[in-house]
Protein backbone atom coordinates (compact mmCIF):
# COMPACT_ATOMS: atom_id res chain seq x y z
CA UNK A 1 0.00 0.00 0.00
CA UNK A 2 1.10 3.36 -0.80
CA UNK A 3 2.17 6.15 1.56
CA UNK A 4 0.45 10.01 1.55
CA UNK A 5 2.38 12.90 1.65
CA UNK A 6 0.62 16.02 3.26
CA UNK A 7 1.35 19.92 2.49
CA UNK A 8 -0.42 22.98 2.91
CA UNK A 9 0.18 26.40 2.91
CA UNK A 10 0.73 28.36 6.25
CA UNK A 11 1.26 31.96 6.64
CA UNK A 12 0.82 33.99 10.11
CA UNK A 13 -2.69 35.10 11.16
CA UNK A 14 -5.73 33.45 10.33
CA UNK A 15 -3.98 30.18 8.20
CA UNK A 16 -2.36 29.08 11.71
CA UNK A 17 -5.67 28.14 13.30
CA UNK A 18 -6.85 26.51 9.99
CA UNK A 19 -3.39 24.75 9.99
CA UNK A 20 -3.55 23.34 13.41
CA UNK A 21 -6.92 22.43 12.47
CA UNK A 22 -6.15 20.80 9.57
CA UNK A 23 -3.23 18.43 10.62
CA UNK A 24 -4.99 17.69 14.45
CA UNK A 25 -7.49 16.12 12.37
CA UNK A 26 -5.62 13.89 10.12
CA UNK A 27 -3.71 12.82 13.05
CA UNK A 28 -6.96 12.08 14.68
CA UNK A 29 -9.00 10.67 12.01
CA UNK A 30 -6.54 9.85 9.15
CA UNK A 31 -6.76 6.27 10.13
CA UNK A 32 -4.26 4.43 8.80
CA UNK A 33 -2.80 7.44 7.37
CA UNK A 34 -3.07 9.17 10.73
CA UNK A 35 1.05 9.24 10.60
CA UNK A 36 1.79 10.66 7.32
CA UNK A 37 4.33 13.03 6.70
CA UNK A 38 2.55 16.63 7.24
CA UNK A 39 4.70 19.77 5.86
CA UNK A 40 3.13 23.12 6.72
CA UNK A 41 5.54 25.57 4.35
CA UNK A 42 5.61 29.40 4.43
CA UNK A 43 6.51 30.76 0.91
CA UNK A 44 6.58 34.34 1.22
CA UNK A 45 8.81 36.34 3.19
CA UNK A 46 7.70 38.11 6.20
CA UNK A 47 4.82 35.61 6.97
CA UNK A 48 6.89 33.21 9.49
CA UNK A 49 3.85 32.10 11.84
CA UNK A 50 4.39 32.54 15.39
CA UNK A 51 6.75 30.25 17.88
CA UNK A 52 3.35 29.06 20.22
CA UNK A 53 2.08 27.71 16.14
CA UNK A 54 5.51 25.87 16.09
CA UNK A 55 5.59 24.60 19.38
CA UNK A 56 1.92 23.02 18.17
CA UNK A 57 3.77 21.27 15.04
CA UNK A 58 6.56 19.77 16.97
CA UNK A 59 3.68 18.20 19.49
CA UNK A 60 1.53 16.98 16.07
CA UNK A 61 4.95 16.05 14.32
CA UNK A 62 4.45 18.48 11.44
CA UNK A 63 7.49 20.24 9.55
CA UNK A 64 7.41 23.09 9.28
CA UNK A 65 9.18 25.23 6.43
CA UNK A 66 9.89 28.96 6.10
CA UNK A 67 11.51 29.78 2.79
CA UNK A 68 11.17 33.32 0.37
CA UNK A 69 10.01 31.49 -2.67
CA UNK A 70 6.85 33.17 -4.05
CA UNK A 71 8.73 36.44 -4.79
CA UNK A 72 7.44 37.80 -8.53
CA UNK A 73 4.19 36.70 -7.67
CA UNK A 74 4.25 38.29 -3.96
CA UNK A 75 1.21 40.08 -4.43
CA UNK A 76 -0.87 36.92 -4.95
CA UNK A 77 -1.15 34.50 -1.95
CA UNK A 78 -2.76 32.07 -3.80
CA UNK A 79 -0.24 31.25 -5.68
CA UNK A 80 1.43 30.17 -2.61
CA UNK A 81 0.20 26.30 -2.91
CA UNK A 82 2.54 26.42 -6.38
CA UNK A 83 5.12 27.43 -5.28
CA UNK A 84 4.99 25.76 -1.84
CA UNK A 85 4.08 22.46 -3.49
CA UNK A 86 6.75 22.76 -5.64
CA UNK A 87 9.43 23.06 -3.37
CA UNK A 88 8.22 19.81 -1.00
CA UNK A 89 7.54 17.78 -4.21
CA UNK A 90 11.02 17.88 -5.78
CA UNK A 91 12.08 15.84 -2.97
CA UNK A 92 9.95 13.29 -3.58
CA UNK A 93 10.25 12.95 -8.02
CA UNK A 94 11.75 9.28 -7.25
CA UNK A 95 9.53 8.09 -4.58
CA UNK A 96 6.26 6.32 -5.12
CA UNK A 97 4.05 8.09 -2.00
CA UNK A 98 0.80 9.95 -2.83
CA UNK A 99 1.81 13.93 -2.44
CA UNK A 100 -1.56 15.46 -1.50
CA UNK A 101 -1.56 18.86 -1.56
CA UNK A 102 -4.49 20.58 0.32
CA UNK A 103 -5.67 23.70 1.33
CA UNK A 104 -5.49 24.95 5.07
CA UNK A 105 -8.60 26.09 5.43
CA UNK A 106 -10.33 22.07 5.47
CA UNK A 107 -10.27 19.24 7.73
CA UNK A 108 -10.30 15.79 7.19
CA UNK A 109 -13.34 13.86 9.22
CA UNK A 110 -12.77 10.04 7.78
CA UNK A 111 -9.76 8.09 6.15
CA UNK A 112 -8.87 9.17 3.01
CA UNK A 113 -8.48 5.87 0.98
CA UNK A 114 -9.07 7.78 -2.32
CA UNK A 115 -6.42 9.68 -2.16
CA UNK A 116 -3.89 6.71 -1.80
CA UNK A 117 -3.04 6.39 -5.84
CA UNK A 118 -1.58 3.06 -5.24
CA UNK A 119 -4.68 1.48 -3.88
CA UNK A 120 -6.76 3.50 -6.99
CA UNK A 121 -4.32 2.52 -9.33
CA UNK A 122 -4.56 6.16 -10.85
CA UNK A 123 -1.80 9.14 -11.09
CA UNK A 124 -4.00 11.61 -10.15
CA UNK A 125 -6.94 11.95 -7.76
CA UNK A 126 -8.46 15.66 -7.93
CA UNK A 127 -12.13 17.36 -7.52
CA UNK A 128 -13.89 18.92 -10.07
CA UNK A 129 -14.99 22.45 -9.78
CA UNK A 130 -18.04 23.06 -7.44
CA UNK A 131 -20.07 25.46 -9.61
CA UNK A 132 -19.85 27.37 -12.85
CA UNK A 133 -20.99 30.50 -11.45
CA UNK A 134 -18.04 31.54 -9.29
CA UNK A 135 -15.40 30.00 -11.38
CA UNK A 136 -13.71 30.36 -14.80
CA UNK A 137 -14.78 27.47 -17.31
CA UNK A 138 -14.93 26.81 -20.58
CA UNK A 139 -18.34 24.88 -20.96
CA UNK A 140 -17.93 24.02 -25.04
CA UNK A 141 -15.19 21.85 -26.07
CA UNK A 142 -15.24 23.58 -29.40
CA UNK A 143 -15.67 27.34 -28.66
CA UNK A 144 -12.51 27.31 -25.92
CA UNK A 145 -12.28 31.20 -24.44
CA UNK A 146 -9.11 33.13 -25.60
CA UNK A 147 -8.07 33.02 -21.98
CA UNK A 148 -7.94 29.30 -21.59
CA UNK A 149 -6.34 29.22 -25.20
CA UNK A 150 -3.34 31.20 -23.74
CA UNK A 151 -3.05 28.79 -20.73
CA UNK A 152 -3.15 25.58 -22.90
CA UNK A 153 -0.61 27.07 -25.17
CA UNK A 154 1.73 27.87 -22.08
CA UNK A 155 0.90 24.36 -20.86
CA UNK A 156 1.62 22.84 -24.29
CA UNK A 157 -2.05 21.42 -24.16
CA UNK A 158 -3.88 19.82 -27.13
CA UNK A 159 -6.81 20.78 -27.33
CA UNK A 160 -8.27 18.52 -29.56
CA UNK A 161 -7.41 15.79 -27.18
CA UNK A 162 -9.77 17.73 -23.95
CA UNK A 163 -12.47 15.59 -22.58
CA UNK A 164 -15.67 16.96 -20.50
CA UNK A 165 -16.71 16.56 -16.42
CA UNK A 166 -19.64 17.50 -14.28
CA UNK A 167 -19.66 20.50 -11.96
CA UNK A 168 -20.02 19.53 -8.15
CA UNK A 169 -22.81 21.25 -7.34
CA UNK A 170 -24.80 22.55 -9.77
CA UNK A 171 -23.99 19.33 -12.19
CA UNK A 172 -22.87 21.34 -15.27
CA UNK A 173 -21.09 20.16 -18.19
CA UNK A 174 -17.81 21.85 -18.41
CA UNK A 175 -14.36 21.50 -19.96
CA UNK A 176 -12.21 19.58 -17.17
CA UNK A 177 -11.70 21.61 -14.95
CA UNK A 178 -10.43 20.80 -11.03
CA UNK A 179 -10.67 22.25 -7.52
CA UNK A 180 -7.36 22.56 -5.93
CA UNK A 181 -8.29 22.31 -2.15
CA UNK A 182 -7.42 18.98 -2.67
CA UNK A 183 -5.61 16.77 -5.08
CA UNK A 184 -3.05 14.18 -5.04
CA UNK A 185 -0.31 13.38 -7.34
CA UNK A 186 2.24 11.32 -8.04
CA UNK A 187 5.28 13.30 -7.89
CA UNK A 188 6.90 11.83 -10.53
CA UNK A 189 4.53 13.38 -12.79
CA UNK A 190 6.32 16.91 -11.80
CA UNK A 191 2.48 18.20 -11.84
CA UNK A 192 3.91 21.36 -9.57
CA UNK A 193 7.23 21.54 -11.27
CA UNK A 194 5.41 22.03 -14.30
CA UNK A 195 2.85 24.74 -12.78
CA UNK A 196 5.59 26.56 -11.15
CA UNK A 197 8.09 26.78 -14.10
CA UNK A 198 4.81 28.30 -16.31
CA UNK A 199 3.78 30.17 -13.77
CA UNK A 200 7.32 31.70 -13.54
CA UNK A 201 7.08 32.23 -17.36
CA UNK A 202 3.66 33.64 -16.88
CA UNK A 203 4.76 36.63 -14.64
CA UNK A 204 6.96 38.01 -17.90
CA UNK A 205 4.17 37.19 -20.26
CA UNK A 206 2.06 40.66 -20.97
CA UNK A 207 -1.02 38.50 -21.72
CA UNK A 208 -1.19 36.74 -18.07
CA UNK A 209 0.86 39.88 -15.80
CA UNK A 210 -1.88 42.30 -17.96
CA UNK A 211 -4.85 40.54 -16.34
CA UNK A 212 -6.59 43.25 -14.19
CA UNK A 213 -5.95 42.63 -10.19
CA UNK A 214 -9.52 42.44 -9.51
CA UNK A 215 -10.22 39.41 -12.32
CA UNK A 216 -11.12 35.85 -11.38
CA UNK A 217 -9.14 35.24 -14.24
CA UNK A 218 -5.88 36.34 -12.42
CA UNK A 219 -7.43 35.15 -9.18
CA UNK A 220 -7.88 31.58 -9.83
CA UNK A 221 -4.34 31.46 -11.73
CA UNK A 222 -3.35 28.42 -9.13
CA UNK A 223 -6.56 26.50 -9.97
CA UNK A 224 -6.04 27.55 -13.60
CA UNK A 225 -2.66 26.51 -13.71
CA UNK A 226 -2.89 23.01 -11.89
CA UNK A 227 -5.74 22.04 -13.68
CA UNK A 228 -3.76 22.05 -17.13
CA UNK A 229 -1.12 20.74 -15.61
CA UNK A 230 -3.61 17.72 -14.99
CA UNK A 231 -5.22 17.63 -17.72
CA UNK A 232 -2.82 16.63 -20.32
CA UNK A 233 -2.57 12.99 -18.51
CA UNK A 234 -4.07 10.32 -19.67
CA UNK A 235 -7.94 10.02 -18.41
CA UNK A 236 -7.83 6.72 -17.09
CA UNK A 237 -5.14 7.80 -14.81
CA UNK A 238 -7.42 10.55 -13.22
CA UNK A 239 -9.85 9.36 -10.10
CA UNK A 240 -12.54 11.80 -10.08
CA UNK A 241 -13.40 12.75 -6.52
CA UNK A 242 -17.17 13.38 -5.56
CA UNK A 243 -18.32 15.77 -3.35
CA UNK A 244 -17.15 13.97 0.15
CA UNK A 245 -13.84 15.39 -0.58
CA UNK A 246 -13.14 18.97 -0.77
CA UNK A 247 -16.80 18.89 0.90
CA UNK A 248 -17.90 22.86 0.48
CA UNK A 249 -19.58 24.19 3.68
CA UNK A 250 -20.98 27.72 2.03
CA UNK A 251 -22.37 26.10 -0.43
CA UNK A 252 -24.36 22.59 1.57
CA UNK A 253 -24.75 24.52 5.23
CA UNK A 254 -25.94 21.26 6.57
CA UNK A 255 -24.96 17.85 6.92
CA UNK A 256 -27.31 15.01 8.42
CA UNK A 257 -26.69 12.07 10.27
CA UNK A 258 -26.32 9.97 7.13
CA UNK A 259 -23.79 12.14 5.23
CA UNK A 260 -21.79 11.99 8.04
CA UNK A 261 -21.39 8.43 7.31
CA UNK A 262 -19.39 9.20 3.56
CA UNK A 263 -17.90 12.59 3.85
CA UNK A 264 -14.38 12.45 4.35
CA UNK A 265 -13.19 16.05 3.74
CA UNK A 266 -14.69 19.32 4.56
CA UNK A 267 -13.96 22.95 2.85
CA UNK A 268 -14.82 25.18 5.45
CA UNK A 269 -13.72 28.41 3.93
CA UNK A 270 -14.10 31.50 6.65
CA UNK A 271 -17.40 30.00 8.12
CA UNK A 272 -15.12 28.52 11.44
CA UNK A 273 -14.52 32.43 12.62
CA UNK A 274 -18.39 31.72 13.99
CA UNK A 275 -19.52 30.10 16.97
CA UNK A 276 -22.69 28.99 15.61
CA UNK A 277 -21.19 26.55 12.55
CA UNK A 278 -21.04 24.53 15.22
CA UNK A 279 -24.14 23.61 15.31
CA UNK A 280 -23.87 22.08 11.66
CA UNK A 281 -22.06 19.45 13.67
CA UNK A 282 -24.06 18.39 16.37
CA UNK A 283 -25.58 15.42 15.07
CA UNK A 284 -21.75 14.03 15.25
CA UNK A 285 -20.56 14.23 18.93
CA UNK A 286 -17.21 13.08 18.18
CA UNK A 287 -16.52 15.74 15.52
CA UNK A 288 -18.41 18.25 16.93
CA UNK A 289 -16.39 17.94 20.70
CA UNK A 290 -13.03 17.66 18.08
CA UNK A 291 -14.45 21.13 16.63
CA UNK A 292 -15.21 22.78 20.01
CA UNK A 293 -11.43 22.47 20.70
CA UNK A 294 -10.39 25.10 17.79
CA UNK A 295 -13.57 26.99 16.40
CA UNK A 296 -14.75 29.48 16.80
CA UNK A 297 -11.37 30.60 15.62
CA UNK A 298 -9.76 33.99 17.58
CA UNK A 299 -10.96 37.15 15.68
CA UNK A 300 -11.43 40.79 17.12
CA UNK A 301 -15.39 41.80 16.76
CA UNK A 302 -15.00 44.07 14.18
CA UNK A 303 -13.08 42.33 12.16
CA UNK A 304 -15.21 39.35 12.83
CA UNK A 305 -18.01 41.83 11.46
CA UNK A 306 -16.39 42.99 8.50
CA UNK A 307 -15.36 39.36 7.26
CA UNK A 308 -19.18 38.19 7.63
CA UNK A 309 -20.45 40.97 5.14
CA UNK A 310 -17.33 40.42 2.68
CA UNK A 311 -18.37 36.51 2.93
CA UNK A 312 -22.14 37.48 1.74
CA UNK A 313 -21.28 39.33 -0.95
CA UNK A 314 -21.58 37.35 -4.24
CA UNK A 315 -18.47 36.87 -5.71
CA UNK A 316 -19.34 37.89 -8.93
CA UNK A 317 -19.89 41.48 -7.63
CA UNK A 318 -17.49 41.28 -5.42
CA UNK A 319 -15.31 40.98 -8.86
CA UNK A 320 -16.64 44.36 -9.56
CA UNK A 321 -16.39 46.00 -6.09
CA UNK A 322 -12.56 44.25 -6.07
CA UNK A 323 -10.69 47.91 -7.23
CA UNK A 324 -13.30 49.74 -5.41
CA UNK A 325 -11.98 52.16 -2.83
CA UNK A 326 -14.47 50.49 0.10
CA UNK A 327 -13.31 47.07 -1.02
CA UNK A 328 -9.37 47.76 -1.14
CA UNK A 329 -10.09 49.13 2.74
CA UNK A 330 -11.83 46.18 3.79
CA UNK A 331 -9.21 43.80 2.26
CA UNK A 332 -6.51 46.36 3.86
CA UNK A 333 -8.00 45.81 7.06
CA UNK A 334 -8.32 41.88 7.05
CA UNK A 335 -4.52 41.44 5.32
CA UNK A 336 -3.26 43.82 8.60
CA UNK A 337 -4.29 41.13 10.78
CA UNK A 338 -3.39 38.15 9.00
CA UNK A 339 -6.69 37.15 7.23
CA UNK A 340 -5.51 35.93 3.87
CA UNK A 341 -8.39 37.19 1.32
CA UNK A 342 -6.37 37.48 -1.99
Amino acid sequence: MGKLVFVHIVEKGDLEFKSILLCSSIRKYGGIYKDSLIYAITPRKDKEVSCQTKEIYKKLNVKYIYKSLNIKWYDQPYLNSIYGAAFIEKYYLNSDVSFVYVDADTFFIKQPDKLDLEKNKVQIATTPIDSIKAEIANSDINDISEYWKHVYKLFNVDINKLWCIKTLHDNKNIVAYFNIGIISVKPSLQIFQECLEKIEMAYNDPYFSGLPKGSLERFYLDQVFTSAAVVKHPRDKILLLDSNYNYSLPVMKHIDQKKFKTIVHIHYHHMFFYRRTLKIFQENVDIYNFLKLYVPFQLDKKIRTILFIKSHIPIKIKNYLRETSLMKYINKVLNKVGINVG
